[in-house]
């Protein structure tokens, strides 16, 4: 999975739609100051959405997979929607808003 690197702008952080491949529909945004990565998701059909690359259970960084997320530290796996699939997490993932214009994705972190 590709990573876009930018910088948040007073509390959004703007990825542009050309940073996506046509057949794209998940990309890893490093932003600096942001202490995890996020991941944009934008499903055919559906609103765009974000998810903080963070375990709810121990604070550990997550790896992005084909479908959902997991912990290296102690194996929790959680859904594309931040939802927890098993343990020992209990919580879903920290979820932003997307908004989007005609040319980019505008993810609020506030």
């Amino acid at each position: 999975m590709q990573v876009y690197k930018t910088a948040p702008s007073t509390n959004v952080i703007e990825v542009p739609k050309s940073a996506f491949a046509p057949d794209e529909r998940k990309k890893i945004i490093r932003a600096a100051g942001i202490g995890y990565d996020i991941l944009l998701l934008q499903p055919p059909g559906s609103e765009p959405w974000a998810i903080l690359m963070r375990c709810s259970h121990q604070d550990s960084a997550l790896v992005a997979l084909n479908k959902g997320f997991t912990c290296s530290m102690h194996g929790s796996q959680f859904e594309d929607s931040g939802e927890v699939i098993s343990g020992p997490a209990t919580a879903p993932l920290k979820k932003f808003k997307v908004s989007q214009n005609e040319t980019s994705y505008l993810i609020q972190l506030s």
